[in-house]
């Protein structure tokens, strides 16, 4: 009789352990800190970081750094452009064409506008302004940068409003931009 008492504990034992491992494949030992899950970032925290990869991404083409500018473009603008190799020698080319005027170039960028989700994706607007100067010439051109997560905000990657002005060419580019995000018409 003892045997069998000590059977059933032995298998409700091994059940209870089983099924609660079942439920979490990663249970904690007790020489392990719990370390609670964190927290979605607030509307104001992705805001801060995405300008901050933004002003990130400006900084390295004004440098010639076309390896960190290509990283943080949006992944499906670097595949339809050919891969990576192919979009910075785009970035090379242009810029270099600029620069070869003898103009100098810099970016403002401004805090992110209109925030915009779709599913687990994230869109927010960052307003840019591109200064050129050549020949005491100065022209400054308005533009934006679409930021877009699509981890809850933790990355950010851009594409440019020159490339989504063309519907046909967004839609291929963003298919679920979500309809509610108004993109800025430029002049």
């Amino acid at each position: 009789m003892l045997t069998q008492v000590k059977f059933v504990l032995l298998v409700a034992l091994i059940v209870g352990c089983s099924s609660e491992r079942a439920a979490n494949p990663h249970p904690v030992t007790d020489d392990e800190e719990v370390v609670p899950e964190k927290p979605p970032p607030t509307e104001a925290e992705q805001r801060r970081v995405a300008k901050a990869r933004a002003e990130e991404l400006t900084r390295a083409l004004v440098a010639g750094d076309y390896h960190v500018a290509a990283g943080l473009t949006y992944s499906k603008i670097i595949r339809l452009g050919g891969g990576t190799k192919a979009a910075m020698q785009k970035l090379r080319d242009t810029l270099g064409e600029l620069k070869a005027t003898g103009a100098t170039f810099r970016f403002e960028v401004s805090d992110p506008t209109d925030f915009a989700r779709s599913g687990r994706d994230h869109y927010l607007i960052v307003p840019t302004k591109m200064i050129t100067e050549r020949d005491n010439m100065k022209r400054v051109d308005d533009g934006y940068l679409l930021a877009i997560s699509h981890d809850r905000s933790e990355t950010w990657h851009f594409a440019a409003d020159a490339g989504l002005r063309n519907q046909e060419q967004r839609a291929k580019i963003l298919p679920d931009l979500p309809k509610d995000l108004p993109l800025p018409i430029l002049k």
